[in-house]
């Protein structure tokens, strides 16, 4: 038979009791990085872990962040970024600022950010796949930029492209330069600046891993619809995929319904990070659109062609298609096998 000890004197004995060390909850869980200006790659590193820690359950008050120069301050941190000279993923120690013997996988050396993720980017998507896309897409890029590596080359003088780099770099020196400040002042001035970047960086950080996944389901559909396609030259799709053919060699248009209720046919670029096309529409369609358009082309329900030549819309799939049927016999190919 159970019997149970008097609510008053239950609490009285057990506040007599010392909890043993392996009961005792932390109440909160510590980053530390650098002071001072900053760079993408502590701001992003930062943001990575606060999501972590927020993953793992903890809330907004047990996250703490600082940023010092104390090797004091560094030794209480749970989690140590971009400072203090030591790479220890099993202590969650990521600095990059001495000889790191691991890379990316395509030979880019790691910043803080991506040895960061390069332990926790799985466990945050939920997936190797998806971490992987991410980490290609936005980790490597601040990786390189963190270590001086040029990813471009300016085509045009004095232009290139507005990136997160000058997002951060607008946020670190917003201080108006024609008034002295005291070190302290300026020290204030990187800390309110380096905190007003971490919700933006957690936010671009979420954004990549559900484009990531995005980018996968994508790749998926396109390959299924290039299996089940009766010319691979020409993709008729049910939706548009922004996406998931420029991998494929054979094909060279997507005709698909818009957002607008016509229907486009686009050229599909050499590769996904250009914008140059395999194929393009014959240049006496540039710009036209409606009768002009439907008068050059033989497309009677023509409704534009873009001057870029990569892009024509009609009102219906068979105009679509027709369209591409000009472009292909412009360039000397066969019609399209429907």
């Amino acid at each position: 038979m159970l019997s149970y000890l008097p609510l008053s004197v239950s609490i009285k004995n057990m506040s007599k009791k010392k909890l043993p060390k392996s009961a005792k909850k932390k109440t909160g869980k510590l980053i530390v990085t650098h002071s001072a200006n900053f760079h993408v790659d502590d701001v992003f590193g930062t943001a990575c872990a606060v999501l972590l820690l927020e993953k793992k359950g903890c809330t907004k008050s047990q996250i703490k962040i600082k940023r010092s120069l104390n090797p004091k301050v560094w030794a209480e941190a749970d989690i140590l970024l971009d400072i203090g000279r030591v790479y220890n993923p099993k202590k969650d120690r990521f600095d990059h600022h001495q000889e790191v013997s691991v890379t990316h996988a395509n030979g880019m050396k790691y910043a803080a950010f991506g040895l960061f993720w390069k332990k926790y980017g799985k466990e945050l998507c939920g997936s190797q796949k998806v971490a992987e896309r991410v980490e290609e897409k936005l980790v490597v890029p601040i990786d390189a930029e963190d270590n001086g590596v040029d990813l471009y080359r300016q085509t045009i003088e004095d232009v290139r492209p507005f990136t997160i780099r000058d997002v951060v770099e607008n946020e670190c020196s917003r201080r108006d330069p024609s008034k002295s400040v005291t070190v302290n002042e300026e020290a204030g001035e990187f800390d309110r600046g380096f905190f007003n970047l971490i919700p933006f960086a957690k936010h671009i950080i979420l954004q990549s891993i559900n484009e990531a996944k995005g980018y996968i389901q994508v790749e998926k559909i396109a390959e299924k619809c290039f299996k089940e396609s009766k010319d691979r030259r020409v993709i008729i799709l049910s939706q548009y995929l922004g996406y998931g053919f420029s991998k494929m060699k054979e094909p060279l248009v997507m005709v698909y319904p818009d957002a607008r209720g016509n229907w486009s046919a686009k050229a599909i670029r050499v590769t996904s990070g250009q914008f140059a096309s395999r194929i393009y529409f014959p240049k006496t369609w540039a710009g036209l659109s409606n009768e002009d358009l439907a008068k050059v082309s033989g497309v009677s329900d023509a409704v534009f062609c873009h001057k870029g030549l990569f892009l024509a819309v009609a009102k219906s799939k068979e105009g679509a298609i027709a369209f591409v049927n000009g472009m292909f016999k412009e360039a000397g190919f066969l019609p399209v096998k429907e």
